[in-house]
C-alpha cells in the first residue's frame, strides 16, 4: 500500500514534492499500485519512495474507495 493525498489522490504530493492546493487541510489515503495505475497522475518512481510506503501494521488510515478510483480516472480518447 501506498500513502496518498486524500485531495488530489497522489503520492508525490503526500512526500512533499509536488504539493496541491489543499494539501493543507488533506489527510491521506492507502492505495494499492493497481489502483494508482488507473489513475495515472503521476510517474510510479514516486511509488518507491520510503516515505509513502504505508506499512501493513496501518490499518487506522483508509483504503482509497474503488469509486472514487472510478470517478477519478482519466477519459480514454478512441
Amino acid at each position: 500500500m501506498i500513502y496518498v493525498c486524500d485531495k488530489c489522490l497522489q503520492a508525490s504530493c503526500w512526500a512533499g514534492i509536488f504539493m496541491c492546493w489543499e494539501s493543507r487541510e488533506a489527510g491521506l489515503y492507502r492505495a494499492t499500485r493497481p489502483q494508482l495505475r488507473k489513475l495515472a497522475r503521476e510517474h510510479p518512481s514516486y511509488w518507491k519512495r520510503e516515505e509513502v510506503q504505508a506499512p501493513r501494521s496501518d490499518t487506522r488510515t483508509p483504503t482509497l474507495p474503488a469509486s472514487i478510483v472510478r470517478e477519478s480516472m482519466p477519459l480514454e480518447v478512441g
